[in-house]
């Protein structure tokens, strides 16, 4: 875990930040949360470029929940180069590039979004699990579109239909060929599973965790592989919600200068704010540079008659 602390912690050496007269006030994680958010995607600095292990793949994959995107990757033991959604697009790409086909040399970005992590291979009715008996009676909403592409409506005429949670599973009536978006309660409590049901068979397509109200993933196509790909990633920004999670970054100077630069910033005093959220990065960096100790970074240079060229690596 890249940090030493949690909210709890965060809350009491920082609250007077946000509210000086209440340690407990409610307006602390909503602050916290959003300079956390500014953090995550800016900078490079410790915590913040994990190392992820992607088993083989089978066509693609999707990231887990914790990352947004991949910033380099290994493949039997060799780098390989990633390219953006345009690259079957290209006049000078591969075209449209088969799931079916083995491992393409390159890994593919297919775009952020992906409510689940397997596609639906046949349309079928969908099945919510339950961790326990806790979460029964919470109403999810399911997005999609059905076997004949059609958009699916509920009665009222709006986008999704509910479905409401049973232990240990529960069951839609309508045929979905393909999941588009979920909304799901902020109070479940326990782990729970999503599953395309053909024949009586379910077969899992996304499992998801407490919090995850509205699930979003990152997916890349890549062929199908034997082995792990080997990656560092990108974090992406989840909402604290408990006193017990944990904070990252975990460090208090930038902490305390993000919420000085917030409360400038709704402040109307825009420059005071970018000075501390400047500084705030600083901390970050700093500490990034202690972290990395002598190792040299990495530079990559890509000219008309080389491609990514590494020196110092």
């Amino acid at each position: 875990m890249d940090t030493r602390f949690t909210v709890a912690d965060c809350r009491a050496a920082l609250y007077t930040e946000v509210d000086a007269t209440d340690i407990n006030s409610a307006l602390f994680l909503p602050a916290l949360n959003e300079v956390v958010e500014f953090f995550t995607y800016n900078g490079a600095w410790k915590g913040n470029t994990p190392k992820v292990t992607i088993p083989a793949s089978d066509g693609f994959f999707t990231l887990p929940r914790w990352y947004s995107s991949v910033l380099t990757l290994r493949y039997q033991r060799v780098p390989r180069p990633i390219f953006s959604q345009f690259y079957e697009f290209s006049e000078s790409g591969p075209g449209e590039l088969l799931d079916t086909d083995s491992f393409y040399g390159v890994l593919a970005d297919m775009g952020d979004g992906f409510a689940t992590q397997s596609d639906i291979a046949t349309a079928g009715t969908l099945r919510v699990t339950i961790g326990g008996a806790g979460d029964a009676a919470k109403v999810i909403r399911l997005y999609g579109t059905d076997a004949s592409g059609n958009v699916i409506y509920d009665t009222s005429g709006n986008q999704g239909i509910n479905l409401t949670t049973a232990n240990p599973s529960a069951d839609t009536t309508q045929i979905f060929a393909t999941v588009t978006g979920i909304q799901a309660p902020a109070n479940m409590t326990l782990p729970w599973t999503l599953s395309v049901v053909n024949g009586g068979i379910p077969t899992q397509i996304g499992s998801y965790y407490p919090g995850e109200t509205r699930p979003s993933y990152k997916r890349y196509r890549v062929g199908k592989t034997d082995e792990a790909i080997h990656t560092i990633c990108r974090r992406r920004f989840i909402p604290l919600v408990a006193e017990t999670d944990w904070v990252i970054p975990g460090t208090l100077r930038a902490l305390r200068y993000g919420l000085k630069g917030l409360a400038f910033e709704k402040a109307g005093q825009l420059a005071e704010a970018d000075a501390c959220f400047t500084r705030a990065l600083g901390f970050l960096n700093d500490e990034a540079k202690a972290s990395r100790g002598g190792a040299r970074p990495m530079l990559n240079i890509t000219t008309e008659l080389s491609r990514g060229v590494q020196i110092g690596a």
